[in-house]
């Protein structure tokens, strides 16, 4: 903390070392001491440049201490077998923002690039959009990019870097589709008032949905479709942790797709649900990535777009309950950036919270003992165990955050 005025915005400024003048970043406002990051895009890896934090309140303004760094290489994607299509908002290069964007490269090796011919259809560039990184924006007036993957994958899984200024927003807005020709209804993933949905053709409709209402910015979404034993599991996963799941005879994965809404020429596209927010990253793999390799891929993206540490956390359980009975358990995971179980050092304790108003949370299944929205992940250990009761509404809405320090 450089003052104790608040409330307060704090900054960063940046250069090449030995240039005159500084670049900011963008401002954040705080009310209390604490800590506070940025992520910068496009430096270049070979010079060396000098960073400050600086703090502004009424007309006065201080600055930190001059600190030099290096910007090293970006880490590799952990896991590339069976990838197909990835798109990075971050490695554009040489555009303006607000400009649009007629080709997304695909940076996959395999030539997807996602397109748009009609000026009118093209989404368009946010420059140090998302914590300082670039993102696409998908306005919600018939936006979308496409291209024909030429495959029809029975497993396959996704991952998304999504951004909506309201997720708690009526009406519906996909932000991924997926169709084989013009006669058929695609696979669809979106949000619709509030719940994360994803919708499989007219006969199927929906087929999975959970809760959002309360989310804010951006978040990592994943998807994986599983074939076994005559019967596809599809899973919905919100920054590492399951939040619904499902079983059925659902189709493959079909070539055509669209970015930001349904594929140009197919199906009721004109006009259909397009995406309201913004695109950071997607990426596409050919096979149902097994839970250590998903978690590897949620931990780059995390890092990468989120600001998150070495460690994360993770939550499975049943994705669905009985309105007004104890379900469970519930597992939280600490994992290291592989994915691997983490043991904390000393007693650590998570925050648990969840949208609705009548959730309880107990630390045993005949709800004896009531935890006050902390959890302890003990010494040593990795996980910790709880169980959810809530008269709302069958499908749990939780979320567990490492607790604020002292």
């Amino acid at each position: 903390s450089l003052t104790g005025e608040t409330p307060v915005e704090v900054f960063f400024q940046y250069r090449q070392v030995e240039d005159a003048v500084w670049i900011n970043t963008g401002k954040q406002e705080m009310s209390e001491p604490g800590s506070f990051s940025q992520n910068v895009s496009g430096l270049e890896t070979d010079k060396e440049y000098e960073f400050r934090a600086v703090v502004e309140w009424d007309s006065e303004q201080k600055v930190g201490d001059i600190r030099e760094f290096t910007p090293g290489e970006r880490p590799p994607l952990p896991v590339t077998d069976g990838l197909v299509l990835h798109l990075d908002a971050d490695a554009f290069a040489g555009v303006d923002g607000g400009e649009n964007i007629e080709v997304w490269e695909d940076l996959s090796g395999a030539g997807n690039n996602v397109t748009q011919d009609d000026e009118d259809k093209q989404p368009t560039f946010s420059e140090s959009f998302l914590y300082g990184r670039d993102a696409v924006n998908f306005s919600g007036e018939n936006k979308v990019l496409t291209t024909n993957l030429a495959t029809t994958a029975e497993d396959f899984t996704l991952f998304w870097v999504l951004y909506l200024a309201d997720w708690n927003a009526s009406g519906r807005s996909e932000f991924f589709a997926a169709t084989e020709d013009e006669s058929d209804s695609p696979l669809n993933w979106g949000v619709e008032n509030g719940d994360l949905k994803h919708w499989r053709g007219q006969a199927a409709g929906e087929v999975m949905s959970h809760d959002v209402s309360d989310l804010v910015d951006c978040h990592i979404v994943s998807f994986v479709q599983n074939r076994q034993n005559g019967s596809v599991d599809v899973s919905y996963y919100l920054n590492g942790s399951q939040i619904a799941t499902a079983s059925g005879p659902y189709e493959n994965f079909q070539d055509n797709i669209g970015v930001g809404g349904w594929p140009e020429g197919t199906f009721d596209q004109a006009g259909r649900d397009s995406w309201k927010g913004h695109h950071g990253e997607i990426l596409m793999y050919t096979r149902a990535l097994a839970d250590s390799e998903r978690e590897q891929v949620e931990q780059y993206l995390g890092e990468k777009w989120l600001g998150w540490g070495p460690h994360h956390i993770t939550l499975t359980g049943p994705p669905e309950m009985t309105v007004g009975e104890i379900s469970g358990p519930f597992t939280i995971t600490v994992r290291d950036r592989n994915g691997a179980p983490a043991p904390v050092p000393e007693d650590t304790e998570l925050q648990l919270s969840s949208a609705s108003e009548t959730a309880r949370f107990y630390a045993d299944p005949d709800g004896d003992e009531e935890l006050d929205g902390s959890i302890t992940v003990g010494a040593d250990e990795s996980t910790a165990v709880f169980y959810y009761e809530d008269t709302r509404t069958g499908a749990p809405a939780i979320t567990v955050r490492w607790a604020e320090p002292d």
